[in-house]
């Protein structure tokens, strides 16, 4: 295996194509938050702090109130890495293991450690391009103690493995193809509806949705992984995964209930359950269809 994981590497960092795809992952999160940081200083805001740019960073977050692009790391890895993986199928690389000796999870473990080093070369890419621009900011974000900040980053590492075996998955399962990239888009986008579903629910139902309802659909669906995407974006891990209705002027039985409850423990358990359930399970999926899959 450590044959296999020298192979790539020195492929990878012997390609121009990587330090390209390093570099767009730098230089767009970068020109946002430059843009950003001037706009704010041009209007006197002092709202700039840099501990809440390192969540934008990490998670895509929201900017200057508004959402920017939406969980970067996962969307340039979803393109990225479905182009490489699929170049390591088409070029026989994988076969030449086979023929070499490796045995199948050998090898998927290999590439397995081999793209999470290119996912963390792209979300480190990422996040030093949104946090760069606002180095020498105030540090400690507002409403948050210095342990949920740690344990709110804590949460995002592990969001953010379980979202990129997942993706290592849908590359295994789909070979690489165009499509794998996509796949993964798509199926995480429907997952994220279950959250909006939950909010445009209880806009609509306005005074006819009780509290006691209205609380078990923050509990049902904001269990899915991207409603807890939108928690730890915002950094406050006490916030509804169904989001705020108070920004929006809002005040029913159903909002008031959700905005009563404390939803630490839940955000925390779910997060914690949704890393088993779709990173564990994606890497053990991923390890049966590449073991029982000829590659010769």
């Amino acid at each position: 295996m450590r044959s296999i994981l020298r192979s790539y590497f020195y492929r990878l960092f012997h390609e121009v194509g990587f330090y390209v795809q390093v570099s767009i992952c730098f230089f767009i999160p970068f020109l946002i938050a430059l843009i950003a940081r001037i706009a704010l200083q041009s209007n006197g805001s002092t709202l700039d702090p840099m501990s809440e740019m390192l969540l934008v960073g990490l998670t895509g977050g929201k900017l200057m109130g508004s959402s920017s692009i939406p969980w970067m790391s996962l969307f340039f890895f979803s393109i990225f890495g479905a182009v490489r993986y699929h170049k390591e199928t088409a070029s026989g690389a994988m076969r030449n293991y086979v023929v070499s000796g490796y045995s199948r999870s050998q090898i998927y473990n290999a590439f397995y450690i081999g793209y999470l080093v290119f996912f963390l070369f792209l979300s480190c890419a990422i996040t030093l391009g949104v946090t760069l621009p606002f180095i020498g900011t105030a540090w400690a974000p507002q409403g948050l103690n210095g342990w949920d900040y740690l344990l709110n980053l804590l949460l995002i590492v592990l969001s953010d493995w379980m979202l990129f075996t997942f993706m290592y998955f849908a590359f295994v399962w789909l070979k690489g193809h165009g499509f794998s990239g996509s796949f993964g888009i798509l199926v995480y986008v429907g997952l994220s509806l279950f959250g909006t579903i939950g909010m445009l629910i209880v806009l609509i139902a306005g005074d006819k949705l009780s509290g006691d309802t209205a609380k078990l659909l923050g509990y049902t669906l904001g269990f899915f992984f991207t409603s807890n995407r939108g928690v730890l974006a915002g950094g406050n891990l006490s916030a509804s995964p169904l989001g705020s209705f108070s920004a929006m002027g809002v005040d029913t039985p159903a909002t008031r209930a959700l905005a009563s409850v404390d939803w630490k423990v839940f955000n925390i358990s779910s997060c914690l359950i949704n890393a088993a359930i779709f990173g564990v399970g994606s890497y053990f999926l991923g390890l049966h269809l590449s073991v029982k899959r000829d590659l010769k």
